[in-house]
C-alpha cells in the first residue's frame, strides 16, 4: 500500500525514516525547545546513541527503559534502541525512582535512561550521555524481521492494573500505516506534539510523520497558551495532536475564541478518548478550514478507526470507520459475530496487523484478548449500514437500566450541552429501591463565570433525556477526577460515592 506519497515496501518503520538521510538530508525532521535536526543529523545522532548501546553490552533482544521527556534526546534514544533490535519500553517522564526500579526488576531491563540523576540500584544512564562519545564506523543496523519485538507500552490503569502491551516490529508498521491512511500525515506537514510521548498515540502520530519526512514538532503539555501558539507560529505547524481534556482547557484559555490558536492549521487529531459531541460541534463550527479527526484505538491496537467530522457531521455521533487493512466486528459474550444496531449491540472486535502480540507475562489474558486473531475490546459499539462505528462505551460503565444498556456518553453529552456546564461523569450505582437494578448518578463541574441551577439543568434534561436516563442525583465537585491523558476514572466517582 502506498499512502500520500509515503513508503510502505519495508519491514521496519525506522528504515524508512533512515531513508530520508539520502533523500531529504537537509530536511527538518524533529524541533524542540532547544534543538532542531535535519534527517542527516537525525541518522548521526542514532548511530552515535547506538554506539553508546552497544558499548554498554545491550544486544538484540534486551530491554530498555526510557524516560519519556519532551525532548530530541528521548526520540533518538527511542529509535536508538530499535536499531540495534533491542526492545524500547518509554515511561511516564514523572515516575518516581521507586516506579522505575520497579519496572526495571519487572522486565529484567539492561539498561534505564533517564533525565536527571541516575539511580544507583539499577543500571541508570543520562538521556545527556547517549551522542557524546565518539566513534570511527557507524554500528550497523540489526537485521529484523517483522515478528520481532519492538516496544512495549503500559496500559492505562483505568480498566485495573497496567499491563505491558507487546508490539512488533509489524505491529508498528502498520499502525503506522494506518495512521497515514486516516488523517492528514505527508511529507508538507509540520506536526505538533504536545501529549506525552509515553502513550502509544504520541508515538504512533511521530512515527507516521518522519515516516512520511514531515517535521515533528515536541512540546511539554498544553499548561502554557502562550508556549502552544508561539510554538505554532514559530514553526508553521500544519496540524497538532490534541486530547478531548486539553481542548477543553484549551477553549477556556481562549476564552472560546479557540480559532485565534488553531484557525491556521490544515488539521487536528483527537486523541485516546471519546470526543463530547458539545466539542464535537464547536470545533467544526469554530474551525470551519480545519480538518476535525477523532481517532479510535487501544493501546493493544492503536489508531485503526478514525472520522474527519469537518466532512462528516451527519455521522458527528460515530467514531468513524476502519482504515485499510483493519476488519471490525461486533460480537456477544460468547465472543460470536452478531448483526448489530442500535438496540443489539455487543463488544468491538479488530483484526489485522496492528494487533499486539500479547501482554507480558500474562498468557492467559492474552488467550482471552485474542481469540483466532481477533482483539476483543472493552467497548460496547455497534455499526451502522454505512459501516460507521458507534460507541456507548466501556463494558464495565455501561448502565443497565431495567434491562435496557444505557450509553454514560449519551447523558453527558447531554449535560455537556446545558450553558452552564463545564465537564460531567456518569456512573451506574444499583437502585436502592431494587426495580431497575441500576440508575445513573451524575457528577458535574460549572463555568466558574457563570450562574449554575440545578433545578433548570433538571429541567432540561426532562426535555431531552428519555425519563429513566436523567441522573437520580447530580453531584457537583470541583472537577472530574481523569488520569495524566485525562481519561476519566469513573471508578473513582464509584468509590467514592458508594463511601459517602
Amino acid at each position: 500500500m502506498q499512502s500520500k506519497g509515503c513508503e510502505s515496501m519495508y519491514i521496519t518503520v525506522l528504515e524508512v525514516i533512515l531513508s530520508h538521510a539520502a533523500s531529504v538530508p537537509g530536511k527538518t525532521a524533529l524541533v524542540d525547545h532547544n534543538n532542531k535536526l535535519t534527517y542527516r543529523e537525525l541518522l548521526k545522532a542514532i548511530q552515535a546513541a547506538a554506539f553508546f548501546l552497544r558499548k554498554r553490552g545491550v544486544q538484540k533482544g534486551d530491554m530498555v527503559i526510557i524516560s519519556a521527556i519532551p525532548s530530541i534526546r528521548f526520540v533518538v534514544a527511542y529509535f536508538a534502541v530499535l536499531y540495534i533490535g533491542a526492545v524500547a519500553i518509554p515511561v511516564d517522564k514523572n515516575a518516581n525512582k521507586d516506579a522505575i526500579i520497579k519496572m526495571s526488576e519487572y522486565f529484567n531491563s539492561k539498561v534505564v535512561f533517564i533525565e536527571n540523576d541516575v539511580i544507583e540500584a539499577i543500571n541508570t544512564y543520562k538521556l545527556s550521555e547517549l551522542t557524546n562519545e565518539f566513534f570511527n564506523d557507524p554500528v550497523q543496523p540489526e537485521v529484523l524481521v517483522g515478528e520481532d519485538l519492538a516496544n512495549i507500552f503500559f496500559t492505562s490503569a483505568t480498566t485495573g492494573s497496567p499491563k505491558g502491551v507487546m508490539l512488533t516490529h509489524k505491529n508498528i508498521l502498520s499502525q503506522t500505516l494506518a495512521t497515514i491512511d486516516i488523517t492528514d500525515v505527508s511529507s508538507d506537514v509540520v506536526w505538533l506534539i504536545p501529549i506525552p510521548l509515553h502513550h502509544v498515540a504520541a508515538l504512533r502520530r511521530l512515527r507516521a510523520v518522519l515516516f512520511c519526512g514531515g517535521t515533528v514538532v515536541l512540546e511539554n503539555g498544553f499548561s502554557s497558551l502562550i508556549n502552544i501558539f508561539g510554538t505554532i507560529i514559530k514553526n508553521r505547524c500544519t496540524g497538532i495532536t490534541c486530547t478531548p481534556s486539553a481542548m477543553r482547557i484549551l477553549y477556556e484559555q481562549t476564552k472560546n475564541n479557540i480559532s485565534k490558536l488553531f484557525g491556521g492549521l490544515q488539521a487536528i487529531v483527537l486523541d485516546t478518548m471519546p470526543i463530547p459531541l458539545d466539542m464535537k460541534q464547536s470545533l467544526v463550527k469554530d474551525l470551519p478550514l480545519v480538518n476535525i479527526y477523532n481517532v479510535y484505538g487501544s493501546t493493544e491496537a492503536a489508531g485503526i478507526i478514525a472520522i474527519n467530522y469537518s466532512k462528516r457531521t451527519d455521522k458527528i455521533g460515530s467514531i468513524g470507520i476502519p482504515a485499510t487493512g483493519v476488519k471490525v466486528k461486533i460480537v456477544n459474550n460468547d465472543n460470536k459475530e452478531i448483526k448489530s444496531s442500535p438496540e443489539n449491540t455487543g463488544r468491538l472486535a479488530i483484526y489485522g496487523d496492528m494487533v499486539m502480540r500479547g501482554y507480558w507475562g500474562e498468557e492467559k489474558l492474552t488467550q482471552e484478548s485474542i481469540v483466532d486473531g481477533w482483539l476483543i475490546m472493552n467497548d460496547i459499539a455497534y455499526i451502522d449500514d454505512d459501516g460507521y462505528i458507534f460507541l456507548l462505551g466501556r463494558v464495565d460503565d455501561i448502565i443497565i437500566i431495567g434491562g435496557e444498556k444505557v450509553s454514560p456518553f449519551e447523558i453527558e453529552n447531554k449535560i455537556n450541552s446545558f450553558e452552564s456546564i463545564k465537564d460531567s461523569c456518569c456512573i451506574a450505582v444499583e437502585d436502592p429501591q431494587g426495580v431497575l437494578g441500576q440508575i445513573p448518578i451524575a457528577f458535574i463541574t460549572v463555568h466558574k463565570d457563570m450562574s449554575y441551577s440545578e433545578k433548570l439543568l433538571h429541567d432540561y434534561l426532562q426535555q431531552n433525556l428519555e425519563r429513566h436516563k436523567i441522573p437520580r442525583k447530580i453531584i457537583l465537585v470541583d472537577e472530574i477526577p481523569r488520569n495524566i491523558m485525562g481519561k476519566m476514572l469513573r471508578r473513582e466517582l464509584i468509590k467514592a460515592y458508594q463511601e459517602n
